[in-house]
């Protein structure tokens, strides 16, 4: 598959998962067109970027996996605070199976087998911290971390850790900018931000 092919898919890919992810808020926020066009634009470059940067093309078509069901899944938490399953868990399975291709592909599986260690692990610490802490994070929120563990644990345990202090970080300063505005409330979705952090490492990998 051609690098410019490659590049048109991921950004028709990303086009159509923003397009897809504005209607929770187009139904909570008036400018229909105005989210429509911002959210298809900022897909359309997030994948477009991925499908260029990343090798080989079953690991960049595993983050559009991801890419297709992170924008969607940032909005729905942010307006309902949930994480549907029904996006989530096919692209965990698609995503894993594309990384076994791309291991497969490479002649090597450690990759594979450190990014299923990383969801795990990712999985099992979040989820250790949703019982520890009660109304922190869902549990949507710890299968939505081992989704973006899948293909930052393909590309090594740095870029696992960094997408989880990203997730982190940014999460800490929207609180501090609602913090600043005069907002009491301490609940957020955490989702978006786990998908931002992930989507960030991998567009810099």
């Amino acid at each position: 598959m051609s690098a410019m092919v490659l590049a048109i898919a991921g950004g028709v890919t990303g086009a159509a998962a923003g397009a897809y992810a504005a209607h929770p808020l187009v139904d909570r926020y008036a400018r229909r067109g105005t989210i429509t066009a911002t959210l298809s634009v900022l897909g359309a470059a997030l994948g477009a970027g991925l499908a260029l940067r990343l090798h080989p093309p079953a690991l960049a078509v595993a983050c559009l996996v991801l890419l297709a069901v992170a924008l969607p899944l940032s909005t729905i938490d942010a307006v309902t605070r949930k994480l549907p399953d029904k996006l989530a868990l096919p692209a965990l399975a698609g995503c894993a199976a594309l990384l076994a291709t791309a291991a497969s592909i490479a002649g090597g599986y450690g990759p594979l087998w450190r990014a299923l260690a990383a969801a795990a692990v990712v999985f099992l610490a979040s989820t250790a911290l949703a019982l520890i802490v009660p109304g922190g994070l869902g549990f949507g929120d710890c299968k939505a971390a081992a989704l973006c563990a899948l293909p930052l644990g393909y590309l090594g345990w740095a870029p696992v850790l960094h997408g989880v202090l990203a997730a982190y970080l940014l999460a800490a300063l929207y609180m501090l900018g609602r913090r600043l505005a005069g907002s009491t409330s301490r609940q957020v979705a955490f989702g978006p931000f786990l998908f931002a952090g992930a989507l960030l490492v991998l567009a810099a990998a």
